[in-house]
């Protein structure tokens, strides 16, 4: 199976795509800037090695619109010796340990021109949209970029409709569709439910109704997965997070009284590809764990704390600052998150392997502990952040 992603430059894609060719399928990713490759070929442990370092540098931006992010992002590339692993021309092949000649390859994009690569498009059965997905913060977006490049997406595919091989379109939206339900905040809501009053809710209101056009128009398959806090290793708001914590600076946002839809990174991928390839899974699903497992925003960050070792002391930081300050999107996901059920993707078949979110933490906190603790022991102290 041929899948197509977007958002190459997020850590979701790179988990996604290096878990897709693990499980043998062909990959091809859409850029602003195509990379050259230094060497043809690469081995599963130079995957993990690229994927494990990926950084997310989408967060707080849109990774579609800004032209000044192309030389970072090559750069990175380079540094990182990712560029033995992306093609512009040629195919490579990729060696997995039980799968020969899994493919990866990155093709050309720009909603600014209304341009992209249409050979990106051949022969693929599945497109994972991605876009302005940024880990534990929902979608970071400006302007329409997000409808644009679904459009964009759509417009090609139409153009090519008779050569068509796409069976499913997955496209990530947030959980702040539901936006403000504090006045409802003990109960569980279901995808069914109609779209928060807020602004950032209305605009993923759009975005899944630009994404429906697949089925309208393509008859295809379309799966919408409402993504909440993604919890991951990587330089995400988790890690920012707990580097303030560490220090003793932590302090809630609002009241502390919404609630944390979170999910393992881990659990986000292996959805994907779950629909992706259960063909009985249409429509909209929350990209959460069940409701149950499901805490208060003042909750976790107490265990964070805990986890950190530290002082978690600073009043609450009232709610019409938090939204004078930050982001409407991040304010909008950090403030005004309800409490969801995942019973319908459960009953699909699907099963969480990362349910308890202490352990959660211990797994992706293990290199931040160990650091800080290394630094403890150095300054003899025993206060991690001294």
């Amino acid at each position: 199976m041929r899948v197509l992603l977007t958002g190459v430059r997020t850590s979701l894609a790179r988990h996604l795509a290096r878990y897709l060719l693990s499980n043998g399928h062909d990959v091809a990713m859409v850029a602003r800037k195509p990379f050259e490759v230094e060497k043809p070929q690469i081995g599963t442990s130079d995957i993990q090695l690229m994927l494990n370092e990926a950084d997310d540098y989408s967060s707080g931006e849109d990774e579609d619109m800004e032209e000044s992010r192309y030389y970072e992002e090559e750069e990175y590339f380079q540094e990182s010796g990712d560029s033995a692993y992306v093609e512009h021309s040629d195919e490579m092949s990729v060696k997995q340990d039980n799968h020969d000649n899994a493919k990866l390859k990155v093709y050309e994009w720009d909603l600014a021109r209304g341009y992209i690569d249409e050979k990106a498009l051949k022969d693929v059965d599945a497109i994972v949209h991605l876009t302005c997905c940024k880990l534990f913060g929902g979608s970071s977006l400006k302007g329409d970029a997000k409808i644009l490049s679904t459009e964009l997406l759509l417009r090609t595919l139409l153009k090519h409709q008779e050569n068509m091989h796409l069976k499913v379109f997955v496209f990530a939206s947030s959980m702040s569709y539901y936006g403000d339900r504090e006045e409802t905040v003990e109960n569980v809501h279901e995808e069914q439910e109609k779209c928060g009053a807020g602004e950032v809710s209305k605009s993923c209101s759009e975005w899944e109704d630009c994404a429906r056009k697949f089925e309208v128009e393509l008859s295809v398959r379309t799966v919408i997965l409402r993504v909440g806090a993604v919890l991951c290793e990587s330089n995400g708001v988790l890690m920012r997070l707990c580097d303030v914590m560490s220090w003793h600076l932590g302090c809630c946002l609002g009241n502390g009284r919404h609630w944390v839809p979170w999910i393992h990174i881990e659990d986000v991928i292996r959805m994907c590809l779950f629909v992706i390839e259960k063909e009985s899974c249409t429509g909209v699903f929350n990209c959460v764990i069940p409701h149950q497992y499901q805490i208060r925003y003042s909750e976790f960050l107490q265990l964070l704390a805990n986890k950190l070792q530290c002082y978690y002391w600073l009043p609450n930081i009232p709610k019409l600052l938090v939204e004078t300050v930050l982001e409407v999107d991040v304010a909008s996901f950090m403030l005004y998150q309800a409490r969801v059920a995942a019973s319908k993707i459960t009953t699909s078949g699907f099963s969480f392997k990362h349910t308890n979110l202490s352990r959660a933490l211990d797994l992706l906190l293990e290199d931040f502990l160990y650091q800080l603790r290394k630094q403890r022991s150095q300054r003899n102290c025993r206060c991690i952040s001294c």
